[in-house]
């Protein structure tokens, strides 16, 4: 089951910017590591996370990290495919 992508916040609150860094670095990763996979700046990573700017492949590659779905972290991808 650690490969099942969580649905936990899908129908309730959205983590906060700071739950998602502070899950990210639990598990070994920080902004600066996903924007050298991503190929994009930390600051681009860093407006992602606190909402300020969009990224399907960035909210992915977090969510993926997490096994969160997108949604459950960032509002703006509930219902976008």
């Amino acid at each position: 089951m650690l490969n099942k992508l969580s649905d936990d916040n899908t129908r309730g609150k959205l983590m906060h910017p700071e739950d998602i860094k502070s899950e990210l670095r639990k598990g070994g990763w920080t902004l600066r590591s996903i924007a050298l996979e991503c190929g994009v700046s930390p600051g681009l990573v860093s407006n992602v996370v606190k909402r300020k700017m969009r990224s399907k492949r960035i909210e992915t590659n977090i969510a993926k990290k997490l096994r969160k779905k997108r949604a459950a972290l960032f509002p703006s991808s509930r219902g976008i495919k």
